[in-house]
């Protein structure tokens, strides 16, 4: 803005001290209206600067690299300038825990408890279904560095043993790890998983029923893994897999479409290390009548039926535990519950089977603990944007973030077995951020 001409600033200051004794002066009404202008004028300009350095400190501050790590450790509390609501409790807070920046202090400091919790699992055995990546695999290394023998089913056995040979205390458990290929679209081979953990365990403590399918992937997303899964596997992650799964589509039925390949550039990867889907248009978007019959089938097998199958088909091997408590985890999520108050349009076939699987939980539960197996679902929290990579990247770019990591999960997956070989076992109930919520 050019600088005000000081005859000019003379000028209007000799009309505003005659403003006062100017009542009959016809201009003095039209001048007292551009003086009220100017001064709301100049309010609402602060307002909007305070309110955009506000946002700009806020986001900083939300924003700040304060990874919480294997152990939850974070940095230094920091403060908000505008009080926000807790992604747990939903008090407002303003003092942030760098660790977990969208939680007040003490729902912070509990979560990182949580995150890191352990307990004895020498001589139990665990089924992790879909164990390769994310909650799943995080969910299988917490059983594992508890001591348990853990059979982890995925459709990708040679990437799933690449990635846990990985970790650098794989030597510590190997031993006790067994990948098994498994595709769940594919009903004989879920049969033929139920006597592969039968004939190698006489007995099974805890089953997670993790596996799902939230986003559908058309066949060329996969290409990268199946090639890798044809290579033999090296070194350490050699000799901890079953054969691989035999794809339930031969992939010399399908073919290649050159728009859906391109989608899916070869190499490129997302923020989970997952092959990168550019599709503008994603399963997580889909209004009832976009979904089809097909993708609405196959969500219903992989998220509801197969837990179905496993926890019935496995009930004989839970009651030939030498433990009194045995665990069944139904990982769930609140997109699945009748209570919540805020629900989209979005999603309903995922919608309704985890639905499905919530009411598997309370259905089943009563029944069996009287046999001390101890059945639950649980809500991961929020780990992952499912939103198209488009739509998430910019929302990225404005400063969004998801409350918590893959770890997080993995720890509300895992809580009500730690709870329970502590002696507080609970059954029936749905859990959120470790706490008991409605169905």
């Amino acid at each position: 803005m050019p600088r005000l001409d000081p005859s000019d600033v003379a000028a209007c200051l000799r009309v505003l001290a005659a403003l006062n004794d100017a009542d009959d002066d016809p201009s003095a009404p039209v001048v007292r209206e551009a003086v009220v202008s100017a001064y709301k004028s100049r309010k609402k300009h602060q307002r909007t600067a305070r309110r955009t350095a506000t946002s700009t400190h806020d986001l900083r501050v939300l924003t700040a690299d304060g990874d919480a790590g294997p152990e939850g450790a974070g940095q230094d509390d920091a403060a908000l300038l505008r009080a926000r609501r807790c992604y747990v409790c939903k008090k407002h807070y303003r003092t942030v825990n760098r660790a977990y920046p969208l939680m007040c202090v003490p729902c912070s400091t509990g979560n990182t408890a949580r995150r890191t919790a352990r307990c004895d699992l020498r001589g139990r055995r665990a089924l992790v279904t879909g164990g390769r990546i994310k909650i799943g695999f995080q969910t299988a290394l917490k059983l594992l560095r508890d001591g348990a023998d853990v059979i982890v089913t995925t459709r990708f056995p040679h990437d799933a043993a690449r990635r846990f040979a990985a970790e650098a205390d794989f030597t510590d458990w190997q031993d006790r790890l067994r990948v098994h290929g498994v595709d769940f679209l594919d009903l004989p081979a879920v049969v033929g998983l139920v006597d592969a953990v039968t004939a190698r365990w006489g007995h099974l403590d805890i089953l997670i029923n993790n596996a799902a399918q939230t986003i559908s992937r058309p066949f060329e997303y996969h290409r990268s893994l199946r090639a890798a899964e044809t290579a033999a596997l090296e070194g350490a992650a050699a000799g901890t897999t079953s054969p691989p799964p035999v794809p339930v589509v031969p992939a010399t039925q399908v073919p290649a479409l050159r728009s859906t390949v391109d989608y899916f550039p070869l190499g490129a990867v997302d923020e989970t290390g997952e092959p990168l889907d550019l599709r503008p248009v994603n399963s997580w978007v889909l209004h009832l009548h976009e979904v089809s019959p097909r993708e609405w089938m196959e969500v219903q097998v992989v998220n509801s039926f197969v837990p179905f199958l496993l926890t019935a088909r496995l009930r004989p091997l839970l009651l030939a535990s030498p433990h009194p408590d045995r665990y069944v985890v139904n990982v769930s999520a609140m997109e699945g519950s009748f209570s919540r108050r805020n629900k989209t349009s979005r999603h309903p076939h995922t919608n309704m089977a985890k639905a499905g699987l919530n009411m598997l939980t309370r259905t089943i539960a009563a029944d069996y603990a009287r046999d001390g197996i101890h059945v639950t679902s649980v809500d991961t929290g929020w780990v992952t944007d499912e939103r198209p990579q488009g739509t998430k990247e910019a929302f990225h770019e404005a400063g969004f973030r998801v409350p918590l990591d893959v770890v997080d999960g993995a720890a509300r997956v895992y809580d009500p077995i730690v709870r329970g070989v502590h002696g507080d076992r609970i059954s029936g109930v749905f859990l959120k951020d470790y706490q008991v919520v409605q169905w």
